[in-house]
């Protein structure tokens, strides 16, 4: 959408009831990302009239806002597998109003009585279109405690008290009683309720009790029905085992799968670092592509002139300049690569500096000095090249945004040994971090920046990748200020295909 709310772009551009040509600009998701933030809204759909979750965000030009992209997510293929339990389910928004429900009659019900400051600011919005807003029928609400009540629902049940079409219905008013448990979903604003019908529950408890009855007549009634036990005691047991080896199968499958996720998300975590990296690397290539430019012209001058030396000299250093390229792209395309978690022998110090490489442009134009204190001599540890080397650069663009606002932008880089253990620590000198920020700041989606600039998953991606590698990560504020991430891997021999390719370096 363009600034005014007006849709100019839409998935459904192909449909009778495109979204292009409308506009939206009264809906609080809209507003809320044209002033910048992230946007999260519920509501039916004023064009398709279905129930959506709507996210919405700003979309930025130099600095300006020029339009917002906004996506909905469908929810309401959630109800069909609810109505196959037993119980009811119901979603309810900050309001109290039904939105998501087992039973369709429920929906657009509010749970307790609406003021007409919210009347108004739901039509305003148009969050349930022109859906009729009316009450559960609560008639007596029994709290337990902050996550359960018993509630008695009245209802009307429409019979036909003839067998022909023609008489007329009437309707029978009817009073269920349920068990309500309910949770907060606090980021979305919503209340998830499980209501459990109470003579359902009664009946089963007589079920059992008359259940028990019989199984001690049964006991008493002789050593014939004895066998007969024991041989369903073994079915039971039998049918245990089997559900036990489902079970083992479905753990075993869910973990595959979300092994693959795992690895989706750390791709994707790359692929947004290096949509931050763009710009610098542009610069790390212009530059030299402009040199290129200038000292062949200039070679070309020299040749003409028969002036071999400078000549020479000029292509040399084009020879140089290409060289210098494709040491940058080859950081590149190993940092966006799809690799395997593989892990060997690995350095961890060329895997700083690769990320180095990466954010050089950054720490340039942003003034930050980099205190290099890591050994020039090859240091072998268990882990892997592209993986170690996304975790140094979430790491290190963490730390430029810790010292965005200090005077003098340090970022300080050490390696320790201890025992078996290679210990590479990167420290800033900004403000440090809370005590609930040390605590959660591994976390998923965690994040002390400002809405819109994180979604708090780098750092969280590194840990994975670190203790998958034997090792782990840990945060501490310095004495003197700021925070020191210290990234712990297993020392490991290199192997002769290392040693080689260091001999060939060397030589």
């Amino acid at each position: 959408m363009d600034p005014d709310g007006l849709t100019i772009a839409a998935s459904n551009w192909q449909s009778r009831r495109t979204f292009i040509g409308r506009n939206f600009s009264f809906r609080p998701y809209f507003q809320q990302a044209i002033q910048g933030s992230l946007g999260r809204y519920f509501a039916l759909g004023t064009t398709s009239l279905e129930r959506g979750y709507y996210f919405s965000y700003p979309i930025r030009e130099n600095g300006k806002i020029r339009g917002v992209m906004v996506c909905k997510i469908d929810v309401g293929h959630f109800e069909a597998a609810w109505k196959t339990g037993k119980n009811e389910i119901i979603v309810t928004d900050k309001d109290g109003i039904v939105f998501l429900s087992s039973k369709p009659e429920w929906l657009f019900r509010f749970l307790n009585p609406l003021s007409s400051e919210v009347l108004t600011r739901i039509r305003t919005n148009r969050q349930y279109g022109k859906a009729a807003l009316m009450s559960l029928g609560i008639v007596e609400n029994r709290v337990i405690d902050e996550h359960a009540a018993l509630l008695k629902i009245k209802t009307e049940m429409s019979i036909n008290p003839g067998k022909t079409v023609q008489k007329p219905r009437r309707l029978l008013n009817r009073t269920v009683e349920y068990l309500r448990l309910s949770r907060d979903m606090r980021n979305a604003g919503w209340q998830v309720h499980i209501l459990a019908r109470t003579d359902l529950v009664r009946t089963q408890i007589w079920r059992n009790v008359f259940a028990t009855g019989i199984l001690l007549f049964s006991f008493f009634s002789g050593g014939a029905l004895l066998l007969e036990r024991l041989r369903r005691s073994k079915e039971r047991i039998d049918i245990q085992a089997k559900a036990r080896a489902e079970l083992e199968l479905r753990v075993e499958e869910r973990t595959l799968e979300l092994q693959q996720a795992q690895s989706e998300l750390i791709q994707a975590g790359k692929l947004a670092a290096l949509g931050k990296l763009s710009a610098g690397l542009s610069h790390e290539l212009n530059q030299p592509l402009a040199a290129i430019r200038s000292y062949s012209d200039n070679a070309g001058t020299f040749l003409q002139r028969g002036e071999m030396k400078p000549a020479r000299t000029n292509l040399k250093n084009i020879g140089e300049l290409t060289e210098r390229m494709a040491r940058i792209i080859k950081h590149l395309r190993t940092y966006a690569s799809k690799d395997e978690i593989e892990a060997g022998p690995t350095d961890p110090v060329v895997a700083v500096r690769e990320a180095l490489v990466l954010l050089r442009h950054r720490a340039d134009k942003e003034d930050v000095t980099i205190i290099d204190s890591l050994p020039r001599s090859k240091i072998i540890v268990h882990g892997g090249a592209v993986r170690l080397q996304q975790v140094f650069v979430n790491i290190l663009s963490n730390a430029f945004d810790a010292v965005a606002d200090q005077k003098e932008k340090q970022v300080t880089l050490t390696l320790e040994e201890q025992d078996d253990m290679v210990i590479v620590v990167i420290c800033d000198n900004g403000e440090g971090l809370t005590r609930e920020e040390l605590d959660r700041v591994f976390d998923p989606f965690f994040s002390t920046k400002e809405v819109g600039e994180g979604v708090g998953l780098g750092l969280s991606i590194s840990y994975g990748i670190i203790t998958q590698f034997g090792g782990r990560i840990e945060v501490a504020n310095c004495l003197d200020g700021g925070a020191a991430f210290r990234v712990m891997l297993k020392k490991e021999a290199p192997t002769k295909q290392i040693r080689e390719k260091e001999t060939v370096h060397n030589v």
